[in-house]
């Protein structure tokens, strides 16, 4: 009885490894169906997107409607990774998809419409996690575009990282295991894209549906039967506290969904639900850094993008407290503002998340692709 414990252990490590593993070839599958079958197809689909702006509300849109910012961003590493992405496509793509992962908490809100103190809470809660995200695309977005600063910070990281990423053993894994299952699959579905894509699709999903659900039930009780400790504790250690809860479910959109039902039911005060969702937003970065490796130097490039992007997030909104102390006094006038008017939150969530970025979308769908010589010199360079 007492070997029961370890080989409990052991079947969990296993399940974990094999989960882990199904992505690694949801991830390949991608990048092989585009390399060998269909890349001046994928080019095609994507040429509408050389325009920075369009490919924010790609990755808002996208992200929306998936309700997962980790196979967006995972997503977009594969197609960067197969040559199919830019890095100035890429870039803008996952800033959205961190501004898209923001609808999840505001659904959650709905549960409580009924009660009118806690949808206040809830409201509040959601729109803090939209809120910062936001903020954080407003500074960022406009360095990238006209400065290239995350994509040129990211590709020197890159390049530090190389020998580090590309270890024997997971060198190994991907020769042996990953590769050859990726390619089997190919054949399987007959060399068809679209059915290759589709099927990467679902593995990927699969990989953060399984995981979330692994470790549901010991997030719930961390974060709200046990949300006593947070309360008590430093904001750094909360902060570490949403990292490490996010990292664990491979999902920001259920950590914070949980955070935002915490807030609602008054467990958790503004202030520090506040660094719950920052440490959520960095932990959600490792899902893109697993997808980048092994697929080389531009595919890690844009997962630590999507890295640099909440860590400067986090560094210029929350170490201030003049603007912690602000971000929270507005979203609590925002749920008070939209118990009175709930009409209005919804017409802005709808317009922000799926009106605006299907017009934009649809509207410059006839655009054509950028030359070449659009693209600046680093990036060329980069891509090389």
């Amino acid at each position: 009885m007492k070997d029961w414990p370890w080989l409990k252990l052991i079947g969990r490590t296993l399940a974990f490894a094999a989960v882990v593993c199904l992505f690694l070839v949801g991830i390949e599958l991608m990048v092989v169906a585009v390399q060998q079958k269909g890349e001046a197809s994928v080019h095609a689909i994507f040429q509408m997107i050389n325009n920075p702006f369009v490919a924010l509300f790609v990755g808002i849109l996208a992200t929306a409607v998936v309700q997962s910012s980790s196979t967006i961003t995972s997503i977009t590493v594969a197609l960067t990774a197969a040559g199919a992405l830019t890095y100035a496509q890429a870039v803008p793509v996952i800033i959205g998809a961190n501004i898209g992962t923001t609808l999840t908490c505001f659904l959650v809100t709905l549960g409580h419409v009924m009660r009118k103190k806690e949808f206040r809470r809830a409201v509040s809660g959601s729109a803090l996690h939209m809120l910062f995200n936001i903020l954080t695309a407003l500074v960022l977005f406009p360095l990238e575009f006209f400065g290239h600063v995350l994509s040129g910070a990211a590709h020197w990281l890159a390049q530090q990282m190389a020998g580090i990423t590309g270890g024997w053993a997971f060198q190994g894994l991907n020769h042996w295991v990953v590769h050859p299952l990726a390619e089997q699959l190919m054949r399987w579905v007959g060399g068809s894209l679209l059915v290759a894509l589709g099927l990467a699709f679902l593995l990927m999903i699969a990989f953060i549906r399984l995981l979330s659900l692994m470790f549901k039930g010991f997030l719930e009780r961390q974060v709200i039967y046990r949300v006593g400790h947070l309360l008590t504790g430093t904001p750094w250690r909360a902060l570490l506290s949403g990292l490490f809860l996010t990292i664990l479910v491979q999902s920001s959109s259920l950590t914070t969904s949980l955070i935002v039902t915490a807030v609602a039911s008054n467990r958790i005060p503004l202030g520090r639900a506040f660094w719950l969702i920052v440490g959520a937003n960095i932990g959600t970065t490792l899902t893109a850094l697993l997808a980048s490796l092994g697929h080389g130097e531009a595919a890690l490039t844009i997962a630590l993008t999507h890295v640099l992007f909440n860590l400067c997030g986090m560094c210029l909104l929350a170490p201030w407290k003049p603007i912690r102390e602000g971000i929270v006094r507005m979203v609590s006038r925002l749920g008070r503002l939209h118990v009175q008017h709930r009409m209005l939150g919804f017409v802005a969530v709808l317009l922000l998340f799926f009106v605006l970025p299907f017009l934009l979308i649809y509207t410059t769908r006839e655009t054509p692709a950028r030359p070449p010589a659009a693209v600046s010199k680093p990036q060329e360079r980069a891509l090389q």
